[in-house]
């Protein structure tokens, strides 16, 4: 195929792509970025196919070990292309059909970002913030005793190590031979943390008290701790863009002005933390092709996809289920295709812990074959907009927003497939917000009903 003919047909893709999406996200401008066109943008557009693209079009050049040593040379590069592709057609669709089976219109959108804030049960909301106050503590207990069963706090141990390797070194210790509970650490520190800080400060925009300023600025330190707890670099900057989302549900919109002002701060930070983490200079963080903020953009969340095109079934067979959880009752565990590619490409690196991840359709290829490819966008498009839709219906209230703005930027769709079919962390989260919601109403009952004047 020409490069021409791919340059058109991948032009053709995104301008058809473009126009199913804004059914769902009622507008793709970049200052009313929701859910929906985050996806589209950065999920999709940026982090998959801008870089399946640049590898197809470029074919000899030389990209890392997990694309220059592809048996399938360009056939493979090729199939990729074709999939993201298809992927990004068939996720449109199937958001188009949870619109039409939840008969939503994208006006109740800005009907949405025109409703003000409001408290769910009473005028503070003082029912509501008990069962959050504890959950605040446990969350801050909880992460004491993440860094107590690492034995160190790794971001703050990463400036005063010389090297890359040593970093990857600490991320072991940090993550895979990790000591404590993973759920403890996982649910109340990555998860419930960054909701609680949303939420926190969604209450000091009600009343600008300095109660709930304080708890908001004590969760987002927090939020900081943990997300950079084995020295990660994207979690915590995906956590600061949630502000972003909270904004415009708040307001509609942000100006263009702030917006580019925040999406420079964030690559500061985020050149910083590629500073001290992976040690490059700042020449190779922002302008090497295949290393650096760059190279991860483009390249790196993609190029794992090729092998597993490659690796499944013909060195490892098809999973199926058996990879979604220990929990769960399974005939037989299987470690994620993630994890598989990392251990048959470099073997060196697996015992460091990590995965492989890239966009959704790998897994999904990897589980069930050709049928998971065709099948799961048109899934994963339909249960993200019905869980959009979903937030759209619920009062806008901060224990919802919080939720809101999380599932803004964690639906992501780079992570693999699993988590659209099975996810304990998020089933946690139903369980333990369900249960805020009750403890909250029944509180405000029993106090309603103590103020009812007693007949004599």
């Amino acid at each position: 195929m020409s490069w021409y003919t791919i340059i058109l047909l991948s032009l053709l893709v995104c301008l058809v792509a473009a126009r199913l999406y804004k059914f769902s996200a009622g507008s793709l401008k970049i200052t009313q970025v929701n859910m929906i066109s985050y996806i589209f943008y950065f999920d999709l557009l940026i982090f998959s196919y801008l870089g399946s693209i640049v590898i197809l079009l470029f074919n000899n050049a030389e990209f890392n070990n997990l694309i220059d040593n592809i048996l399938g040379g360009p056939k493979t590069k090729l199939l990729v292309w074709e999939c993201i592709s298809y992927a990004m057609i068939a996720i449109a669709v199937g958001m188009i059909i949870a619109n039409i089976f939840f008969n939503f219109n994208s006006k109740e959108i800005d009907a949405y970002h025109a409703k003000p804030i409001r408290s769910l049960f009473s005028e503070y909301d003082s029912y509501v913030k008990i069962p959050l106050y504890i959950l605040a503590v446990i969350c801050m207990l909880a992460i004491t005793y993440t860094f107590i069963s690492i034995g160190t706090i790794p971001f703050i141990k990463s400036f005063f190590l010389s090297s890359a390797d040593d970093v990857l070194a600490l991320r072991k210790i940090a993550d895979k031979d990790f000591a404590g509970n993973v759920y403890v650490k996982n649910f109340f520190g990555l998860v419930l943390t960054p909701i609680l800080c949303y939420i926190f400060y969604c209450y000091y925009l009600i009343d600008k008290s300095l109660k709930n300023r304080f708890w908001f600025h004590i969760m987002f330190f927090f939020a900081f701790m943990m997300l950079t707890y084995d020295a990660s670099k994207s979690p915590f900057i995906s956590f600061l863009t949630g502000f972003i989302f909270l904004k415009v549900l708040i307001s509609g919109n942000i100006s263009f002005k702030k917006f580019l002002g925040l999406i420079v701060l964030l690559l500061v930070l985020l050149g910083i933390i590629y500073m001290v983490i992976a040690k490059q200079d700042i020449m190779e963080i922002f302008f090497s092709y295949n290393s650096g903020i760059t190279g991860r953009i483009l390249i790196s969340q993609v190029s794992s996809l090729y092998q597993h095109f490659e690796i499944f079934p013909s060195d490892h067979p098809f999973i199926g289920f058996s990879s979604l959880s220990k929990v769960l009752p399974l005939s037989h565990f299987s470690d994620r295709s993630g994890r598989i590619v990392l251990e048959t490409t470099t073997p060196g690196f697996a015992d460091l812990g990590g995965v492989y991840n890239t966009l959704f359709i790998g897994e999904a290829y990897a589980n069930f074959g050709w049928w998971g490819v065709f099948l799961t966008p048109l899934w994963i498009g339909f249960l993200i907009q019905s869980l959009h839709i979903l937030f759209l219906r619920l009062p806008k209230t901060p224990l919802f927003l919080g939720l809101f703005v999380f599932f803004s930027f964690t639906s992501n769709i780079t992570g693999g497939v699993n988590e659209y079919f099975y996810n304990i962390l998020y089933l946690l989260l139903a369980i333990t917000i369900l249960a805020v919601w009750v403890t909250a109403y029944l509180l405000h009952r029993s106090q309603q009903v103590k103020q009812i004047p007693q007949a004599v």
